[in-house]
């Protein structure tokens, strides 16, 4: 899918898009962001003032495409409020469907610590009963130090690895984590996860077998599978 037009929410970047297959068609989430505001050549600061990013959906009936984009985009902006977790980044979602709802989990950071670093990055969920929203914001973020959105359903719940803390959290309602597991060794950094039962809402419930993730250094990057247990 091509960045959007000229002037639009995601006419810079498309990036970190995750599919939701239900009820026969394809939602692809992804994050967008458009050029630095007053910058005539149109690049991307990437700075914690007024670059932001916000997350858009488009639509197939089938998974080769052609995806559309909704007309409701984007579907989930930042907070207006400077004090809120994801009032500066909101982006890498990842749905799936609980209790007959859409649960688009994502991944905040505060204008407050815009400007230092992911570790202050949090996890937060927005639910709607449609793929196309409208979305509702849970009140409180759901996991600190959670810079990756990597979820799945098991147990009746939701679980959840948070690289930066180095532990795995579950919560049965999808919304109170707590830590299942803690001081992880050997766990990927920046994950995505293959996900081989799309259909339905993602209702796989076993724990999921493999994906990739990213390694970056000075001058260097590089993705790298890796398996879960």
């Amino acid at each position: 899918m091509a960045v959007g037009g000229e002037g639009m929410f995601d006419s810079h970047s498309v990036f970190t898009p995750n599919i939701l297959a239900y009820k026969g068609r394809y939602y692809m989430y992804y994050t967008a962001v458009q050029p630095t505001p007053g910058r005539p050549e149109k690049i991307f600061e990437n700075n914690s003032i007024n670059d932001y990013t916000a997350i858009g959906l488009a639509i197939a009936d089938s998974p080769d495409g052609p995806f559309i984009r909704a007309k409701n985009n984007p579907i989930l902006e930042i907070s207006s409020d400077s004090l809120d977790f994801d009032s500066y980044r909101i982006d890498d979602a990842a749905v799936l469907v609980k209790s007959n709802k859409i649960y688009l989990y994502y991944k905040g950071r505060s204008k407050v610590y815009g400007s230092k670093g992911a570790r202050f990055t949090k996890m937060g969920v927005a639910m709607a009963n449609e793929p196309e929203g409208p979305f509702v914001k849970h009140s409180e973020p759901l996991i600190e130090k959670g810079h990756e959105v990597l979820i799945w359903q098991q147990n009746g719940g939701v679980a959840s690895l948070a690289s930066l803390s180095k532990s795995i959290y579950f919560a049965k309602d999808g919304l109170h984590f707590v830590s299942a597991q803690d001081n992880l060794v050997n766990f990927p950094m920046a994950p995505g996860l293959y996900r081989p039962h799309l259909e339905d809402g993602n209702v796989a419930n076993e724990v999921p077998g493999w994906g990739i993730s990213m390694v970056q250094g000075k001058g260097f990057a590089y993705l790298l599978r890796y398996e879960m247990n």
